[in-house]
């Protein structure tokens, strides 16, 4: 076989794969007659075994040269057993030369899956950790039952519109309730991670994913409190209106990007503006003398959050399009003003869900969603007060409403362009 660019390419995956994971291996090996199965040398072998192996032609021999490499894996393991009880390094070794003849297939899947090895043999302390240490018997269990829900059932659920009205959609529920678990279940960990160093700006931050109104509500009480100071509270209060734009933008690309398009500069001016109050009060709110006390936020893959969510979701749509054929086209802008104070995302969601039974138009759709993140910003503005109408309560008015002013009035000057 003469050497070209078309096996030139899957050889140096093959020797980076084998290297890569050899070196993570290396670090954990030891040295002496104490030293544990496999290093560098013996990894980076493995892979190009696999890669000459394949490249001969011979899947029988490829076959072959794994078998090989999981005898010398056994064999290992029964000297190294009463040192080290565990097979990972084994498997691993197993897995790199069965990547390295992989590498003339499918370079692509192949890079993925050896980087993906090496990460997860490196972040082991970690990853032990944050199942001891982090995660409760309850929060695990919600991990499994997500993990089934994700691979057991929603690939069989039906995409498509059911019930009355065509209110009820089980795949894109189902693909809204997955999304958010997702979602705040990653701003629950990096809280519980980081929360003690970072305090307030990871939890204003990531409990905006989950609730933006009661984060506000909550931030106004501490505020009241003097738990934080009223410039770490606003910090807090831009961070969360920023994760909660963008759990917006991904329930709208659930329902395709389409819907994006008259919205994206107006959110993108948004994000901005947000950003830069963000950073105006994180100055202030780094030199003050205050404790950083993280906001409380529900659980790692809380299905039942996600469960009324969904529930949430599925009775805007039914109302929203009930009143549209009880009452006419002009009482919909006034149940969905009404679904945005409660929550935005699941108004969102609604909206996107006629525009799908035609009952809305997508030009409208953008000016519904735009006026239910206007009433939400409208209703944080009153849970601002509930601390009391102080310097608190007047900065997040100028933070809220300038942000749904700037959004208002990029939107009318797209249009009017």
């Amino acid at each position: 076989m003469s050497l070209s660019l078309d096996n030139l390419y899957p050889l140096l995956l093959a020797l980076g794969l084998g290297l890569l994971i050899g070196i993570e291996r290396e670090r954990l090996k030891g040295e002496g007659t104490n030293r544990k199965f496999a290093g560098i040398r013996t990894f980076t072998i493995a892979s190009l075994l696999g890669y000459i192996s394949m490249s001969s032609g011979s899947l029988i021999l490829f076959a072959l040269a794994v078998c090989v490499v999981s005898i010398f894996c056994i064999l290992g393991y029964q000297f190294n057993k009463d040192k080290d009880p565990g097979l990972t390094t084994e498997i691993s070794l197993v897995l790199t030369c069965f990547l390295g003849g992989m590498s003339l297939i499918n370079m692509s899947v192949t890079a993925s899956v050896g980087v993906a090895l090496a990460f997860l043999l490196r972040i082991k302390p970690h990853i032990h950790y944050f199942v001891k240490q982090t995660l409760s018997e309850t929060e695990l269990d919600h991990l499994l039952l997500f993990v089934v829900i994700l691979l057991g059932i929603f690939p069989f659920v039906p995409d498509v519109y059911l019930g009355p009205y065509s209110a009820f959609n089980p795949k894109k529920i189902l693909t809204l309730m997955l999304v958010m678990m997702s979602i705040s279940s990653a701003s629950y960990i990096l809280i519980r991670l980081f929360g003690e160093r970072y305090g307030v700006i990871a939890a204003g931050f990531a409990s905006g994913f989950i609730s933006s109104t009661s984060t506000v509500f909550e931030l106004a009480k501490k505020v009241s409190s003097n738990t934080i100071s009223w410039h770490m509270g606003l910090m807090a209060l831009s961070l969360s209106s920023i994760s909660s734009l963008i759990s917006i933008i991904v329930v709208i690309s659930i329902f395709g990007y389409e819907h994006l398009d008259n919205v994206l500069m107006p959110f993108c001016l948004g994000f901005l503006f947000l950003s830069l109050s963000a950073l105006y009060f994180m100055k202030a709110s780094l030199q003050s003398a205050h404790e950083q006390v993280p906001i409380k936020i529900s659980g790692v893959f809380n299905l039942v959050d996600a469960a009324k969510f969904a529930l949430m979701v599925t009775l805007i749509t039914f109302l929203a399009a009930a009143s549209y054929d009880w009452l006419g086209r002009y009482s919909l802008p006034l149940t969905i003003l009404v679904s945005g104070l409660i929550d935005v995302h699941a108004a969102t969601a609604s909206i996107l869900s006629m525009v799908h039974s035609h009952r809305v138009e997508i030009d409208d759709a953008s000016l519904l969603i735009l006026s239910a993140l206007s009433m939400n910003n409208l209703f944080k503005c009153f849970l601002a007060t509930s601390g009391g109408i102080g310097r608190f309560a007047w900065q997040a008015y100028s933070v809220l409403l300038g942000f749904t002013a700037v959004i208002w009035l990029t939107f009318y000057l797209v249009l009017w362009a």
